[in-house]
């Protein structure tokens, strides 16, 4: 009987070592599942990076747990685990979500716990005593540690609830979510004018963060902006977790005053905060606009790691906007035209060459066709007769027509044929060409045809 239990506990900790032989394989398959099946847990690039920290040490430590034969009722959870479970609680995510990513995440690492098994071909006793002993150590383990990161979410979560900053950012996530407000309940409650233009601004920390020196240093941040820019009034200051914040500055009825930021507008010395601007607006439109557009500003200052310190949206607006919503992106680019100027681009405005080329970002090249063709009514729906063909060119500082094949070049109809030259007589070259009558000796003469 001692011999069978060494034997299972042997073959256990040898499932152990081979699945931690691919442990950032396990790690990101059981992050893909969990995101796609637990939308609460998805949309937010920090919180996703820390949920795949907290999957890594889990899955860790439960294979220590199996290589070296550790009662899981001796093991705590791992830090990564505790604090993922504070800053799902400090932004509101429901427990149900937590709670269901263990169960979920549990399922996926025993399914690949066993394919170990099965790949090992033992005898049908031992794997399935083996399967049994790892079942029962790996479910005392989820349940000690799913116990713990609960009992930290909910005193987070009181924590959390209990001061006023959590009231502030209760009424933010309400002028936020486009439903009517009371703006002078708004205004008293949040001790910030609403009718007035706004900055919006996202702030988060990049390293260690200890208590509440995170926010601090943010809301520090926040206030030397303001100044520097001349707010009209204190910022406001909504903590959405330790280590990021949202911002609004009040510039008043003047908005020209935050279009030129200056260089040192968030430069307080700080090199492990980013920011992420939008661009003033307006009322309580604007000040949902100017924060969606700081978010957006985040969401490439994120995937551009390390990125600038400073991300504007003035500056990567048509690329965020393009990249997340394209209606959106037709919005923005009628309300950055000048007022007064056609609807018609530039390109559109003089009659077209017989090819003409239009070079875009992408390094592609539509052409169009003769000046014979209609012009079309609008650029960004093009009519029928509008051919357009792509051709991929080599980046370059000139803007010039660019090569084009034959191949690539659309068919012309015959109300499109340019004429062809014409002899003095009013006849073409082909045609005399056609009915001149050759020598039968002659070298480009051919025989008739047979009957």
């Amino acid at each position: 009987m001692a011999s069978s239990v060494d034997a299972v506990e042997q073959e256990l900790s040898a499932v152990g070592a081979a699945a931690g032989a691919r442990l950032l394989e396990l790690t990101r398959d059981i992050w893909r599942l969990l995101t796609d099946d637990i939308p609460e847990l998805r949309g937010d690039h920090i919180v996703e990076a820390l949920l795949e920290a907290s999957i890594e040490e889990n899955v860790t430590t439960l294979l220590h747990v199996f290589e070296h034969g550790t009662a899981a009722e001796n093991v705590d959870a791992p830090a990564a685990a505790i604090e993922y479970a504070k800053r799902l609680a400090q932004r509101g995510v429901p427990i149900t979500a937590l709670i269901r990513a263990y169960r979920v995440g549990h399922g996926r690492f025993l399914a690949r716990c066993v394919d170990e098994i099965t790949a090992k071909a033992l005898p049908t006793e031992l794997a399935g005593a083996v399967s049994a002993r790892m079942v029962e150590v790996s479910f005392r383990y989820i349940d000690r540690i799913s116990e713990q990161v609960i009992t930290t979410y909910q005193r987070e979560r009181d924590r959390w609830l209990l001061t006023q900053t959590a009231v502030r950012a209760a009424r933010v996530r309400e002028l936020l979510a486009s439903e009517p407000v009371d703006i002078d309940a708004c205004e008293v409650s949040l001790g910030y004018r609403l009718r007035q233009h706004h900055l919006g601004i996202i702030a988060w920390v990049t390293g260690e963060t200890h208590g509440s020196d995170g926010l601090d240093r943010l809301e520090r941040l926040g206030s030397a902006a303001g100044r520097q820019l001349g707010a009209l009034g204190r910022p406001l200051f909504v903590p959405r977790d330790e280590a990021l914040a949202w911002i609004w500055l009040p510039v008043g009825d003047d908005p020209t005053r935050s279009r030129m930021l200056p260089v040192n507008t968030f430069d307080n010395g700080d090199v492990s905060v980013r920011v992420a601007v939008g661009e003033a607006a307006f009322g309580v439109d604007g000040f949902r606009r100017t924060h969606l557009q700081a978010g957006r500003a985040q969401d490439l200052a994120l995937a551009a790691q390390p990125g600038d310190r400073v991300t504007s949206f003035a500056d990567v607006g048509a690329v965020a906007l393009i990249c997340a919503d394209v209606p959106a992106a037709r919005s923005w680019v009628c309300c950055a035209r000048p007022s007064g100027s056609s609807s018609r681009p530039a390109a559109t405005s003089r009659p077209p060459s017989v090819w003409s080329s239009t070079r875009t970002a992408s390094n592609t090249v539509f052409v169009r066709p003769s000046r014979h063709s209609a012009r079309p009514s609008k650029i960004a729906e093009p009519t029928s007769s509008w051919r357009c063909a792509p051709v991929t060119i080599s980046a370059g500082p000139s803007c010039g027509p660019s090569p084009v094949s034959s191949a690539d070049r659309p068919a012309l109809t015959s109300r499109e044929q340019p004429a062809r030259p014409r002899t003095p007589d009013g006849g073409s070259r082909r045609s005399r060409r056609s009915t001149r009558t050759l020598p039968r000796s002659h070298p480009r003469a051919r025989p008739p045809p047979r009957a």
